[in-house]
């Protein structure tokens, strides 16, 4: 397999970024598109660095710990209990656990697999009390043939909870008698009531992989986070760890947050996270993770993110689906947002691309990366089935200095938005090598305003139009309140540059007497095979007004 190209793209203005691309041509084999892994129906549907324990006398048997009633939860297991487990299980070899999952299960389609088992709502864990939270439990069957353990921590100590064929409704009952005595779960999730008083609505789900989504305040589920990323987009493959084991804490009455914590494995790789979750109009989890390596890895990836762009305003028009005739717009997430430590963002829109495209962000101690859904106008998706308006955008703000690395953005060709085609992480510098310990902290948002974790002035929209010379002519819509602040006599300057150094034409700026905001236009002269970067901000004298809007345009 040929060396990727890897072209250095370097920002016009000093304290301004360095971005890298690589264009790699990879066997299908080794492009890996993410299935949908959860319902995708409306949130109020109810159905569908390192720490050394050194020394510590650590002795733990789980379902069997009895204590008197008056303590508190987690007292008998805490997050340290769970990287003491993993530090351990890291010495032992990996060993596959072959899948169980009948086939009457495992062969079920979405449809059929969140349309014909339902887990019953007063069997939910909890159900019943005055507590703020409930739990309930996948079952296993469609994609996810993996089953977890799953225990709870509460005064009376850590048990697990056995699989229950009674807690599910089974509308064939084929499905219930092809159910083995012994079969665990797939998954869990936790609901509160969010949206309503009352009412119990989903909150954070946890299923297939180390794959698991949250919620804020009248959101529709959308993008998708990851406890951990191991070679992704490497010419060797991607290693996909996976949950094995969940500890829930049974939460206060009138408790603000709940926590749970994990175990993670894969054939390189055994972590340990927990997750703290605080719900609200912007839902925040709290995640720290401990990672211990069997194997040397080539890239690490923290604080995964996934998501779906099939098309948008900036598709193409000879790209476009016969769907965009009644869609204009599908797709979970429309941009990539970074947060240097010297306080630039930058704002790359996302693209389906015609080949897998790996684009990095390098800075040092980063102040936050996300994947976003800037867009929020019904008018442009007229989907009211999926409802991406309301898709959570997700920011990732690091809890300590993660030092040198960077922000790495992985688009890959997709022919359908049943697809998760989007991927952003962030690289440390220093790959792993087997016997290293990894311990990070960081703080998810999962958000949707659009006016959050974002510049004064940003890129609002991008609009593309291929000239019959083969130029293409760029208009790029930058709004917020830096621009609106501006004096109406103020004559901002908008700066464009292009990677290969060519120029650009008949470059024009004009204000918005709508939004208040600017429009940045000009053109790119055709020529050349190779993808060019291009970036455009503007300045008012000295003063950067906006954010660096980076593009990656194929040829």
């Amino acid at each position: 397999m040929p060396i990727p190209s890897i072209m250095e793209l370097t920002g016009a203005d000093p304290g301004h970024s360095t971005a890298m691309f690589k264009i790699w041509s990879l066997p299908a084999s080794l492009i890996s598109l993410r299935k949908r892994f959860m319902d995708n129906s409306n949130v109020t549907k109810r159905n569908p660095s390192a720490f050394c324990l050194r020394g510590m006398a650590f002795a733990l048997t789980l379902g069997v710990l009895l204590a008197p009633s008056l303590v508190s939860a987690g007292q008998f297991f805490g997050f340290e209990h769970a990287v003491e487990i993993a530090r351990r299980k890291v010495a032992q070899p990996y060993a596959e656990i072959p899948s169980s999952v009948p086939r009457s299960l495992a062969d079920l389609d979405f449809q059929n697999y969140y349309g014909r088992i339902h887990y019953r709502p007063d069997k939910a864990l909890w159900a019943g009390t005055d507590l703020p939270f409930q739990v309930q439990m996948f079952h296993p069957g469609h994609y996810f043939t993996r089953m977890v353990k799953i225990n709870v921590i509460d005064e009376q100590g850590v048990r697990q909870v056995p699989f229950d064929r009674e807690v599910f409704q089974y509308l064939d009952p084929v499905l219930r008698e092809a159910v083995p005595p012994a079969f665990g779960y797939a998954g869990v999730r936790i609901h509160s009531p969010l949206n309503v008083a009352g009412r119990f609505d989903d909150l954070i789900a946890f299923l297939g992989g180390t794959y698991f989504r949250a919620l804020g305040k009248g959101q529709h589920y959308g993008l998708s986070a990851r406890g951990v990323a191991l070679d992704t987009a490497e010419p060797g493959g991607e290693e996909f760890p996976h949950f094995t084991e969940f500890w829930l804490v049974k939460p206060a009455p009138g408790a603000q947050t709940v926590e749970l914590f994990a175990l993670s494995e894969s054939r390189r790789l055994v972590g340990a996270h927990r997750f703290t979750v605080r719900p609200g109009d912007t839902t925040q989890v709290d995640c720290e993770v401990a990672l211990f390596f069997r194997g040397s890895v080539n890239k690490l990836g923290i604080a995964p993110l996934t998501s779906m762009f099939f098309f948008g305003e900036n598709t193409a028009k000879d790209r476009l689906p016969g769907v965009a005739a009644f869609h204009p717009e599908v797709h979970d997430s429309d941009g990539l947002s970074v947060l240097t430590a010297g306080g630039e963002w930058i704002y790359r829109p996302l693209t389906n691309p015609q080949r897998l495209v790996v684009s990095s962000f390098a800075t040092q101690s980063p102040r936050g990366f996300g994947l976003v859904q800037r867009d929020r106008d019904f008018d442009h998706y007229r989907d009211l089935k999926h409802e991406y308006e309301r898709r959570p955008s997700l920011w990732i703000e690091p809890l300590d200095d993660w030092g040198t690395g960077r922000v790495e953005l992985v688009q890959i060709p997709t022919d359908s938005d049943q697809n998760d085609n989007i991927v952003a992480y962030w690289v440390p510098e220093r790959a792993p090598k087997a016997g290293d310990q990894v311990r990070m902290r960081y703080r998810q948002h999962w958000y949707a305003d659009p006016s959050a974790f974002r510049a004064a002035g940003g890129a609002s929209s991008t609009w593309i139009r291929t000239l019959s010379n083969g130029g293409r002519r760029f208009v790029v819509s930058f709004t917020g309140p830096s621009l609106a602040a501006l004096d109406a006599n103020v004559r901002p300057e908008a700066f464009v540059t292009v990677g290969d150094g060519r120029g650009v034409s008949d470059l024009q700026i004009r204000r918005n007497p709508y939004d208040r905001g600017y429009w940045v236009e000009f053109t790119v002269p055709s020529g050349g095979n190779a993808p060019l970067e291009l970036r455009a901000y503007i300045k008012n004298g000295n003063d950067f007004l906006t954010e660096t809007w980076s593009y990656l345009l194929e040829p």
